[in-house]
């Protein structure tokens, strides 16, 4: 036997050695997934309908692959895989006009480990990426809001708020002392400097996000939960200093409650509060000192479930108002409402043009079974301005879409309409179709002021199949 053999062979048997150890920790590994084909119609999302620009159709796709490895005891690995595409958008140019590399990207969506009662037996930490489902996600539940999505996503740009990017880099500490549960997190939002010649890692104007959120379950006797929780999102400004403008932090905290109750058989409730404060600085005029921040939201619903009646229907009232200043111009104490970092929907088409700020809206959402097979769901929502624009400031508002909308004074924002069956085909196949119209105000005009709302309108399919 050569020399080279002898240490080859030597060489292989130490790695096994060393390797041998990681996968013996290994004591179960699951494998699972969706994959989910979305063809859609939109019309009209720039509400005008001689120069709608706001159109679009075609078909999107979503594949998401997951694993999970339990390894030691109380020690677990997850990770998560996912690609969104459109159908067709994929150039492979040398120079390709329109770059759409994220078309075909596979990103990591989920990557954390989990260890459970961590020198502790009542406490679990999740660290890695994440995604952070907090409450109602009123506050916490999407790192870019539900109707944007990172320029790495194929969808950004074109169905934004379709996008199932909702994942965190954060660290995650939960304390279960049931009925009470006390959860503390830390995630990085941003990491990045805006002088391009500064190390990446530099604290020019990074944003970070705190929060601790506890809630307490009442029990069966109460059918109650309780929640209390405060949030803190810091986004430095160093960068940004010179002789006009302030380097200070902006800060937004955020301190609030929600309770959900069963106060009668088949009637449940939730409602929600939360006020928001510290220090904005936008950074973008002239502002020596940071404003102070005072804004607000409510949330609440009401449901109705009837059982014994044929299709077994609900019926849920709801209502919500964020506050709004929309012409503070910089002036004064700041009470527009920040959406932080909201998963939400009150209506599909008002959610992919609007923020979820400066709105108040009531609304009313049905379910119907009408088989063993088949749900059916309408939901109807009408939208105010908290706080109306001063048209003499302003007379354009610009969508989450980036289409340019002419306004007048008025509060009144328009209605929309929406829905939706689902067919679980199998346990594992589920067909979906949702058909909606937003019907606009006269708030809406044209770029010459006469009235010039026209409806905005989609239709989605969907297929879904879960393994």
């Amino acid at each position: 036997m050569s020399r080279r053999l002898i240490i080859a062979l030597v060489a292989i048997a130490g790695v096994a050695l060393l390797v041998g150890p990681v996968f013996a920790a290994v004591q179960n590994v699951k494998v699972s997934g969706d994959v989910e084909v979305m063809p859609l119609i939109r019309n009209s999302f720039d509400l005008q309908k001689a120069t709608d620009t706001n159109s679009e159709s075609g078909i999107l796709s979503f594949l998401r692959l997951r694993v999970d490895a339990d390894l030691t005891d109380n020690v677990s690995v997850t990770t998560r895989f996912l690609n969104e595409r459109v159908w067709g958008l994929e150039d492979n140019a040398a120079t390709p006009a329109i770059t759409n590399q994220s078309n075909t990207d596979i990103s990591l969506d989920l990557a954390y480990v989990t260890l459970k009662e961590f020198l502790y037996s009542p406490l679990t930490l999740t660290i890695g990426r994440q995604e952070l489902h907090m409450g109602s996600e009123m506050i916490v539940g999407d790192p870019d809001t539900n109707n944007a999505v990172s320029t790495a996503s194929a969808l950004s740009g074109v169905a934004a708020d379709l996008s199932k990017r909702k994942s965190f880099d954060a660290f995650r500490a939960t304390l279960d002392y049931s009925p009470l549960v006390v959860d503390a997190i830390y995630a990085k939002i941003r990491e990045t400097s805006s002088n391009s010649t500064a190390n990446i890692l530099t604290n020019d104007d990074d944003t970070d996000l705190w929060g601790i959120d506890a809630t307490y379950d009442l029990g069966d006797k109460y059918s109650s939960m309780l929640e209390a929780y405060f949030y803190q999102k810091l986004t430095q400004k160093k960068a940004f200093a010179s002789a006009t403008i302030s380097n200070k932090t902006d800060t937004v905290d955020v301190l609030g409650g929600r309770i959900t109750m069963k106060p009668a058989e088949n009637v449940s409730a939730s409602f929600e509060g939360a006020y928001q404060f510290g220090k904005r600085n936008p950074n973008t005029a002239t502002l020596l000192k940071p404003q102070d921040r005072s804004a607000y939201a409510l949330e609440g619903g009401v449901t109705l479930a009837m059982p014994k009646v044929r299709y077994t229907p609900t019926l849920t009232l709801l209502a919500a108002y964020f506050s709004g200043e929309p012409n503070n111009n910089n002036q004064g104490t700041y009470k527009q409402w920040d959406p932080m970092y909201e998963n939400q929907t009150y209506g599909n088409i008002a959610n992919a043009l609007l923020n979820q700020t400066n709105i108040k809206l009531v609304g009313l959402v049905g379910t119907a079974k009408l088989t063993d097979d088949i749900m059916a769901k309408v939901a109807f929502n009408s939208y105010w301005w908290a706080k109306r624009y001063n048209t003499r400031i302003t007379n354009t508002i610009t969508s989450v879409r980036g289409a340019t909308l002419y306004i007048n004074g008025k509060s009144f924002v328009g209605s929309e309409i929406d829905a939706m069956l689902t067919y679980d085909y199998t346990e594992d196949v589920q067909f979906g179709l949702t058909a909606g119209a937003f019907i606009p105000s006269s708030l809406f005009v044209s770029n010459v002021g006469t009235r010039a709302k026209h409806t905005a309108s989609q239709l989605l399919a969907s297929m879904l199949v879960k393994f």
